[in-house]
């Protein structure tokens, strides 16, 4: 490595990721008071929404609010909270053509606790910590050592997973998030937790939600912080100056339409310039009675369209465009047939459409053979067919043909298959199969995961 790369990699001062950590803090505070001085608003028969400015809030106010300090008011919303825990052991064993069979035997428990509600103010607080049996008979990610292992991407580590305030402002039918949280965004294909992973994905924002009609939703985030599942000791998180965008319309007789924006720029890790990116799409969904009776076959079809270019310190100077059209068939017995084409396109080779976000897992093949999407793009032509099975089970089973956008090589086959069984309001049983026949750009590998998850 070049004296120059070295100087290139180091991370550079970021004066808007310091200014969040201050705005962090001070609408941590911010918050806070405004539940109490909503609650002491309340007591004097005043509307909150069109009160006079805030104030500070005195002890004589405390007394009035029924409460005679903020301890109080804590004591109360600890007192009212509840507990969640959810405990999740697997079996996962992965074989990859040039490599050795890894085989991982992992529980995770995430233990989790939420205050009771005080004038819309609610506080969370949840621990994630992985374990396993022994982790030298796998490569967790490139993070224990054994690189001559096939790759299974779950670590050992204990961490805080989320920690946030959220205040529910119902006269405006909005709340405001703030801490360190999980983001779900529609079917996470650009936004998500990578729940399948042992640990989640997670991000330090602020998030805004907003409902200003009982049809439309709105969403704006801004991140400065991306804890992805590789642990802080693998050095892969990102740091963040991005914003995302989203504006729905959801009507039964219409479907629902969603305008987004997600202005990513990263720095911190390796790779983290290179998934810096301006993406601007529009994503439909509707599902239609074939028979107009609710209970009778219905048909479900999903449209999508992306342009995404690149931006901050991404060297990569290009612009792609994404697609996805999917369509289902709906049996009245609980089954469901259907196919789609998904493509993040390329810039001939000279940078590819990504979702570095997204709960890559759930597309393009459960092998996640395609994980970061190749140079020269990739099509996913795929049928699946799934639904209720006897005796409690739901499965269903996909399979995918692989190609590049641009230039005629054949990036392969996929065949994915699952079934599981809710054994019991809290637990659920679960087996699953992936077998990615590929070519000489990418190894043949196959994957088996059995699960058992309890939930409490």
């Amino acid at each position: 490595m070049t004296e120059l790369t070295q100087i290139r990699r180091r991370p550079r001062p970021r004066p808007q990721l310091f200014t969040a950590r201050i705005t962090k803090h001070v609408a941590l505070a911010t918050l806070t008071t405004l539940a109490v001085t909503a609650n002491v608003h309340a007591k004097r028969g005043e509307d909150f929404s069109s009160s006079s400015p805030v104030t500070v809030i005195d002890s004589e106010e405390l007394e009035l609010s029924g409460l005679t300090s903020v301890d109080d008011i804590m004591k109360n919303m600890v007192a009212n909270g509840t507990v969640s825990l959810n405990i999740r052991g697997r079996a996962e064993i992965a074989d990859q053509e040039g490599k050795r069979t890894g085989q991982a035997y992992t529980e995770r428990t995430r233990l989790g606790f939420e205050t009771g509600e005080h004038n819309g103010l609610i506080a969370n607080i949840e621990v994630i910590d992985v374990r396993s049996a022994d982790d030298s008979l796998y490569d967790a990610g490139g993070t224990n050592d054994q690189p001559d292992k096939t790759n299974i991407s779950d670590i050992e580590d204990t961490r805080l997973n989320q920690i946030y305030i959220n205040y529910e402002i119902p006269e405006l039918t909005s709340s405001i998030r703030v801490g360190r949280q999980r983001i779900e965004l529609d079917n996470e294909r650009f936004v998500g937790d990578v729940g399948w992973r042992q640990i989640d994905q997670t991000f330090d924002a602020v998030r805004l939600n907003i409902m200003p009609h009982e049809h439309i939703e709105g969403t704006y985030a801004y991140i400065w912080d991306v804890n992805r599942i590789f642990g802080p000791d693998a050095d892969k998180d990102f740091e963040s100056d991005s914003h995302i965008i989203r504006l729905s319309y959801d009507d039964a007789s219409f479907g629902k339409i969603t305008g987004f924006a997600y202005l990513l720029d990263f720095d911190g890790e390796a790779t983290a310039d290179a998934n810096s990116s301006n993406t601007y799409g529009i994503r439909y969904e509707a599902t239609r009675n074939l028979k107009g009776d609710s209970e009778g076959p219905k048909i479900n079809y999903v449209f999508s369209y992306a342009t995404q270019s690149d931006t901050g310190d991404n060297t990569d100077n290009y612009d792609a465009h994404y697609y996805l059209a999917d369509v289902k068939y709906i049996t009245d017995h609980g089954c469901y047939i259907g196919g789609g084409w998904e493509v993040l396109g390329s810039d001939d080779g000279m940078g590819s459409f990504r979702t570095p976000l997204a709960t890559g897992h759930a597309f393009n093949g459960w092998a996640d053979v395609f994980l970061t999407t190749p140079a020269d793009g990739l099509e996913d032509t795929y049928i699946y067919i799934g639904g209720d099975l006897p005796d409690g089970f739901k499965g269903k089973a996909v399979y995918h043909w692989f190609d590049p956008d641009t230039g005629s090589r054949d990036f392969g086959e996929e065949f994915d298959a699952v079934v599981s069984k809710k054994l019991s309001d809290n637990a659920t049983v679960l087996a699953k199969y992936a077998y990615y026949n590929g070519d000489a750009a990418f190894a043949d590998r196959a994957k088996f995961w059995l699960q058992l998850t309890l939930n409490y």
